[in-house]
C-alpha cells in the first residue's frame, strides 16, 4: 500500500507538470513596446506699438501731435497756453498669452525747458487714468488678446500760462527749438 501510494503521489505530480506545462503552452499574452513625445506649442509673442513691432525692433515712432485750436499760436508750435495730444498705439494682435505694459513718460526733457510745459492727462481706450511718476501700467487680458484688442492711449500735455513765469517763457521761446518728450514702453507676459 505504501508502495502505490508513493507511485500514485510520482503520478500526480508528473499530472501537475504535464497539465501546468500544457496550459503554460496555452496561456499567451500580446506585448508591444512604444516611442514617442508628445508636441507642446509654444505661445507667440507679438508686440507693436503706433504699428512697429517693437519685438524686432526695440523702438518705434511717435505720432503726430495734434494741436488745440489756438488763435495765437501758428499750428505745429507750443507756447503758452497751447495744448497738444499725442497716442500710442499697443497691439497684441498674434500673440497668444495675456500682456503687462508700462509706459513711461520721461518729462525731465520738458521741465528743463520749461517747468510749465507738463503731462496734464493719460486716457486709455476712453478712460483718464492717472500718471504717477511719469508711468502708467496696464493689462491686456488673454480675452482682449485672442479678441486682436488694440489698446489705445492719448496723452495730453500742455504749457500752460503762467505770469509769474513770463521772463522763463520768453527764454523758452527764444533758446529752443524742440521739445522732446521720450516714451518707454515696457511689455511682459502677465503671469
Amino acid at each position: 500500500m505504501k508502495k502505490h501510494r508513493g507511485l500514485l503521489l510520482v503520478v500526480a505530480l508528473l499530472l501537475v507538470v504535464v497539465v501546468g506545462g500544457v496550459a503554460t503552452l496555452t496561456y499567451s499574452r500580446y506585448l508591444t513596446a512604444s516611442e514617442g513625445a508628445s508636441t507642446a506649442k509654444v505661445a507667440p509673442w507679438k508686440i507693436k506699438v503706433n504699428d512697429t513691432n517693437v519685438v524686432e525692433t526695440k523702438q518705434f515712432t511717435g505720432s503726430e501731435i495734434t494741436w488745440t485750436q489756438n488763435d495765437y499760436v501758428s499750428d505745429g508750435y507750443i507756447a503758452p497756453n497751447r495744448e497738444g495730444t499725442f497716442k500710442i498705439k499697443i497691439d497684441p494682435t498674434g500673440s497668444k498669452v495675456a500682456v503687462d505694459y508700462e509706459i513711461q513718460i520721461d518729462t525731465a526733457d520738458m521741465a528743463s525747458a520749461n517747468k510749465n510745459i507738463r503731462i496734464t492727462s493719460v486716457d486709455v481706450d476712453g478712460t483718464v487714468i492717472t500718471v504717477s511718476d511719469g508711468k502708467y501700467s496696464g493689462t491686456i487680458t488673454l480675452d482682449e488678446v485672442e479678441a486682436n484688442t488694440v489698446k489705445n492711449i492719448t496723452v495730453t500735455f500742455e504749457w500752460v500760462n503762467a505770469e509769474d513765469n513770463n521772463d522763463a517763457d520768453t527764454t523758452t521761446g527764444t533758446t529752443i527749438t524742440d521739445i522732446e518728450i521720450p516714451v518707454i514702453v515696457t511689455a511682459k507676459q502677465h503671469i
